[in-house]
């Protein structure tokens, strides 16, 4: 897979993320963290699965996770304030990089 596929896969992972956020902060705001991360798991579990012929599943999760802090840092220069506490903003940051290595263990 080429670097602009992956990059571009890492965009639409955030993007997606950041919009459900939003839609969770205005509908459900006491339980977004654990809704938000259990959407993180299965859009990645989705991405990996489109990637899953890859030899290198950490590099993408790296990418990946590159990718949304770019976006964030972008935002965030801008004056955008994140939503999300800083527990769920890890969480969700650990899932990008290690789950597609996992579910490449997992699928053999």
């Amino acid at each position: 897979m080429n670097f602009g596929k992956t990059v571009f896969y890492g965009f639409l992972i955030w993007l997606i993320l950041y919009f459900i956020g939003f839609f969770l902060l205005t509908f459900v705001p006491g339980t977004k963290e654990v809704i938000i991360l259990i959407i993180t798991i299965l859009l990645v579990y989705s991405f990996s699965r489109i990637v899953i012929n890859e030899k290198n599943m950490f590099k993408i999760g790296v990418t990946w996770f590159v990718v949304s802090q770019a976006m964030n840092l972008i935002l965030m220069l801008v004056g955008v304030t994140s939503y999300y506490s800083v527990w769920s903003t890890l969480m969700v940051y650990f899932i990008l990089i290690a789950e597609p290595s996992v579910i490449k263990y997992l699928s053999r």
